[in-house]
């Protein structure tokens, strides 16, 4: 049995080597499953699988090296972007520019490496800074890296939390604007 095998996979290899890229032709003049066929692919040629169309579907040697740089460099990029992101300086937009990445691939490392969320630091800085009563809110947002937009959340949060909804303006129209 083990040598009627053999003479099949010899006979497989002499009808690769003539040309025939079909896995059901192969399958057919060897007498063996597709399933034994592609076994065979990949196994004496590192071939994933053969289309019917007769193209293989092979990775080279070189596109395997280039694939596995690829994830080298992701790992480089990935502990580029822990530093960045726990120095604070850098929004999620900056950090996939300086690492040419996109800011889904960036949110998703965010996720991953800091699942207790990480934008909170923020709001306690500032908290920290506003009850120091020596900063301006345009000098807080720049000393905590946000706009000024964010730093009047953050003080509206602020006047929330601990009851002082009157400090907290409103927009109230004038009744005689023109």
């Amino acid at each position: 049995m083990k040598e009627a095998l053999e003479n099949k996979r010899i006979r497989f290899r002499d009808l690769v080597a003539k040309g025939i890229k079909s896995k059901t032709e192969l399958a057919i003049k060897t007498s063996v499953s597709a399933r034994v066929i592609e076994f065979w692919l990949w196994e004496d040629f590192q071939i994933g699988s053969l289309p019917e169309n007769g193209a293989a579907d092979a990775r080279t040697k070189l596109e395997r090296e280039q694939d596995r740089d690829t994830r080298t460099k992701k790992k480089l990029e990935r502990g580029r972007f822990r530093e960045m992101y726990q120095g604070r300086r850098h929004t999620i937009q900056e950090i996939a520019t300086a690492l040419g990445v996109c800011r889904t691939t960036v949110n998703n490392w965010r996720k991953q490496d800091f699942p207790e969320g990480g934008s909170d630091w923020r709001y306690k800085d500032f908290e920290f800074l506003y009850e120091a009563k020596r900063f301006t809110i345009e000098r807080i947002a720049d000393m905590i890296y946000c706009s000024r937009a964010n730093a009047l959340r953050y003080l509206a949060r602020y006047n929330r939390e601990r009851g002082l909804l009157h400090l907290v303006k409103r927009y109230k129209p004038k009744k005689n604007a023109l």
